[in-house]
Formats: structure tokens, C-alpha cells, sequence
């Protein structure tokens, strides 16, 4: 258990929804298309369990699923708040970041999969508690398959197909054509290329979820065009294979210390 979640215990089955993101913060390393989907089946399976005994309670309370609802999102955002004004500033902004991943990638997911009938009304009031606490910090309510769809049409895996998205182009647009026969043939057969390209995989979700997350994710997309991608596109266009890779390395550095520099 981190140190945080000592200074939050609250035995309640309310209390224990908690526990589904406090301690969960490893769920981010397996966001990427080969870990997501056994990841999340193990996290539904607790937060079945977890919810079951919510709803038990609401029963023992005679708690409509409203009702209920609201009074397990306000516990849950209450234990958030106390959880991180307890830290620094540095460490509260970390912590926030944290809760985002799992709250948007896994515990609204997982709660709308359950499709209990409090489902709706929880993740809606959880959402609006969370907003209401301006922690410049905001997430969609999200679902499983479009998740996991996702990863399968490489929304997630390449962060040239989240900018190029962004832009409204195609799948088969011209851009993103040019930059996957660069990755299937300058890039996998340079020396380092097939880890590079390993490490991609692994890293880009995470980055893409973070950038999803922010309210100004347009304009980050678009400075990773203009500053980025538009330049690895002319050096292709030119035949400057190196330079293509010298700059799109560059770029996911300065991502990578960007949104997981607290991983």
C-alpha cells in the first residue's frame, strides 16, 4: 500500500472503492495493446466483487441507485482530496496524474462494463465531483470497447495516428502512409530500429492517454504536427531517412519526459 493510502482508510464497502485506484497505479504499465485486455478482465473481476458489496449496502440502507450513487462518489472523491492535500504541491500533481490514468482507462470502464444499475449515475456524479475540484486534470467518460478497439485500429499505438486522428485524416491518409512503410522499412531494419519500435509500442498509449486527458489536447497535437511530424514528413519526402528518425526519436523523448517523467 502506498503511503498515501494510510493516511485514507475507511473500512465501508463505500471505502473500498477507493482501493480500486489508490493502490492500482501499476495498471498504467500494462496499458498498451498485448497487457489491456487481461489487465482489465483481473481489474473487473476485484471491482465485481468490490461493487457487489456496495450494492449490498445500498440495500441495507433502502439507498435508490441514485442515491447510492451519489453518496459512493462522494466518498470516493472525498478519500482523493484528503489523499492528496496531505502532499506537496510536486507530489499532489503527481498523485493527481496517477488517479486520471486509472480513473479514465480502467475504473470507468470497469464500472460501466458491470452495467449495474447504479453504473451510470456513479460514474456521471463522479465525474461532475471530480470537475467541480478544478484539477486541471479532466477525463471522458470512457468505455471498454472503445478502448480496446482502439488499440486493435492503432488509435493508441502510434502517436502519429492520434495526431493525424486529431486532424480528422483518414486511416489511409497520405501522411500516415508515408510514416508506417518508413517504420515496416527504414526503421526495422536499422540496428536499433526494432527496439525503438518496441519501446514505441509500450510508451505511446500512456502518452496518447495523457495528452487525451488535457482540455487543450488539440492545441498539444497540433504543436506536435507543426514542431514534429511535419518536418519527419519532409525529410521523408526527401529521402533523409536519419533525419526522419533523429527527429521523431527526439520527439517521443521529449514526450515520454513530458507525461510519464512521474512513472
Amino acid at each position: 500500500m502506498t503511503e498515501a493510502s494510510n493516511s485514507t482508510v475507511n473500512p465501508s464497502p463505500l471505502g473500498k472503492i477507493f482501493g480500486l485506484i489508490d493502490d492500482r497505479f501499476y495498471l498504467i504499465n500494462e496499458f498498451n495493446a498485448r497487457k489491456y485486455t487481461a489487465a482489465f478482465e483481473r481489474y473487473k473481476a476485484e471491482g465485481s466483487a468490490i461493487f457487489a458489496e456496495v450494492e449490498a449496502y445500498g440495500k441495507e440502507h433502502s439507498l435508490s441507485a441514485e442515491e447510492l450513487a451519489e453518496e459512493a462518489a462522494k466518498t470516493l472523491m472525498k478519500s482523493i482530496m484528503s489523499n492528496v492535500n496531505s502532499l506537496s504541491d510536486r507530489k499532489r500533481s503527481t498523485q493527481v496524474d496517477k488517479y486520471k490514468y486509472v480513473i479514465a482507462v480502467y475504473f470507468v470502464p470497469m464500472v460501466r462494463v458491470l452495467e449495474l444499475e447504479m453504473s451510470e449515475p456513479f460514474v456521471l456524479k463522479f465525474k461532475e465531483f471530480w470537475d467541480a475540484e478544478n484539477l486541471n486534470n479532466v477525463f471522458e467518460i470512457g468505455d471498454y470497447d472503445s478502448i480496446a478497439n482502439g488499440f486493435r485500429r492503432s488509435i493508441f499505438c502510434y502517436i502519429t495516428t492520434a495526431v493525424c486522428e486529431e486532424q480528422n485524416k483518414p486511416d489511409d491518409c497520405y501522411e500516415l502512409t508515408m510514416f508506417r512503410d518508413f517504420r515496416d522499412g527504414y526503421l526495422k531494419n536499422e540496428a536499433d530500429g526494432e527496439a525503438l519500435i518496441e519501446e514505441y509500442y509500450e510508451t505511446a498509449p500512456i502518452i496518447v492517454a495523457g495528452i487525451n486527458m488535457k482540455p487543450n489536447r488539440a492545441d498539444i497535437y497540433n504543436d506536435i504536427w507543426e514542431r514534429h511530424l511535419s518536418k519527419c514528413l519532409q525529410n521523408l519526402e526527401n529521402h533523409n531517412h536519419k533525419e526522419c528518425k533523429d527527429g521523431y526519436v527526439a520527439m517521443v523523448r521529449e514526450l515520454q519526459k513530458e507525461y510519464l517523467s512521474w512513472m
